[in-house]
């Protein structure tokens, strides 16, 4: 634990997702929430071994890249309203970063540094950081369409922007929704009525891939926003 962060270190990947994955599947065998390191990264420099690069939930995969740079988020799922636009998180000397979906965490250099996962064939440091325990109680999930912010379009047209998404089996909206309540890493859903197509989008909140959307046109999106849990059927 470090400045009442408890942290857990996982084995080394190659892969945003696959790191997204490794925290998630150690939550969910204790149940308990189990995300990515993102905005805590830097205290890694207390607890690290060694100078190798970790892979940070910080991406800006929601919001897309405007001339005042971009939108970061991480994938706590107690704050998922977090974001932050500081051109510090890139570099202290406040480099223009070439704007690529994803943070590393260089503990040498003290800085992050973006990237996409196409550039990248080596494995890096997994850390893991504790949410919470999985809430077994009645759950009173809510979705918003305007959640964190009213999204202008709803497809990314950036072929290296691509988060984390899944094909679920879903006839309706509602049903769609479900399922994601019932996930934990489900951060939010579109679904396309015509065709009945749900896709869960995983760990990072993301606007959907243009390979997933097509022509973009009929599709929905609904986020999950902050949960109130209770326990004991009590409300």
């Amino acid at each position: 634990m470090v400045a009442n962060v408890c942290l857990v270190n996982r084995s080394d990947t190659n892969g945003f997702c696959l790191a997204c994955d490794s925290c998630a599947e150690y939550g969910k065998q204790r149940k308990q929430l189990v995300y990515l390191i993102g905005r805590n990264a830097p205290l890694l420099t207390f607890v690290m071994q060694n100078s190798k690069p970790v892979y940070t939930g910080l991406n800006c995969l929601l919001e897309p890249v405007t001339d005042n740079g971009p939108i970061w988020r991480d994938l706590d799922p107690n704050s998922p309203e977090y974001s932050t636009s500081e051109a510090s998180l890139i570099s202290p000397d406040g480099r223009t970063p070439e704007c690529k979906p994803f943070l590393l965490w260089q503990p040498r250099e003290f800085i992050m540094n973006d990237f996409a996962d196409e550039d990248r064939s080596q494995s890096f440091r997994v850390y893991c950081e504790y949410g919470g325990p999985i809430p077994s109680g009645h759950r009173a999930v809510r979705f918003r369409d305007d959640f964190p912010v009213r999204l202008p379009k709803l497809v990314q047209r950036t072929g290296s922007f691509v988060g984390c998404p899944a094909l679920v089996t879903a006839r309706t909206r509602t049903g769609c929704a479900f399922k994601c309540a019932l996930d934990s890493t489900c951060r939010s859903v579109y679904f396309e009525n015509t065709h009945a197509r749900c896709i869960h989008i995983k760990h990072a909140d993301s606007l959907l891939p243009k390979a997933i959307a097509g022509g973009g046109i009929g599709w929905n999106r609904f986020a999950k926003t902050p949960t109130t849990w209770f326990a004991d059927g009590e409300t």
